[in-house]
């Protein structure tokens, strides 16, 4: 297989290319400086409306990095943020997008190790509880979050924004709300050494 795997993360959104307008590479300035990063996607994306968003420094997790993201953006509503380290099978994720009307959905996964997870409580299809790399003392069932958030109301985020090191920490204060889960039925990581060497494994038997 010749894909990088960010080629492999956006063939996850291959399917719904007419539901999204507009695809947001975030980097840090440095990457650019070293990698030449600008060029690298244009190369291999040709063909998406895409734009590139620059950050001056690290952030201290997932939460502020979408932050800045969004404040250099503009954007307003209706985001996915995702991570570029996974390959998902988003049919019923962008299904209920488009017909149930949620305020944040999570897809989710059967957890490994709690070490690697944002870990939710699903009650009837509603997320009733989140934690970040440990259980929710809430009654439930007990299900990974991959990090790949759909959020509809991006002012909300930005507007209530406390400090939050993670997503999950933002969704905790929203629970009230209709957030719900959606299983995925195909995933695949390539975050770790672990997820690595068990993708490339995959990648040899069968392609996507």
């Amino acid at each position: 297989d010749e894909k990088t795997f960010i080629e492999h993360t956006i063939e996850s959104f291959k399917n719904f290319k007419n539901l999204i307008d507009c695809y947001y590479f975030i980097i840090l300035q440095e990457q650019e400086l070293e990698f030449n990063v600008s060029e690298q996607l244009n190369n291999m994306f040709p063909n998406i409306n895409k734009k590139i968003i620059y950050l001056k420094d690290k952030t201290n997790g997932s939460a502020e990095t979408l932050r800045q993201a969004l404040i250099i953006s503009d954007v307003k509503n209706n985001i996915i943020s995702c991570d570029c380290d996974h390959y998902l099978t988003l049919d019923d994720y962008m299904y209920i997008i488009e017909n149930k009307d949620p305020d944040v959905l999570l897809p989710m996964w059967e957890i490994d190790n709690v070490k690697n997870w944002s870990v939710v409580t699903l009650l009837n299809g509603k997320v009733i509880d989140i934690s970040e790399k440990s259980i929710p003392a809430t009654q439930g069932d007990i299900y990974g979050v991959i990090g790949c958030y759909y959020l509809k109301d991006v002012e909300h985020f930005l507007n209530t924004f406390n400090n939050y090191i993670n997503i999950s920490d933002y969704i905790k204060t929203i629970l009230h709300k209709n957030i719900l889960g959606v299983f995925c039925e195909e995933a695949h990581f390539y975050g770790d050494p672990e997820r690595l060497k068990n993708f490339k494994n995959f990648l040899q038997k069968t392609s996507i």
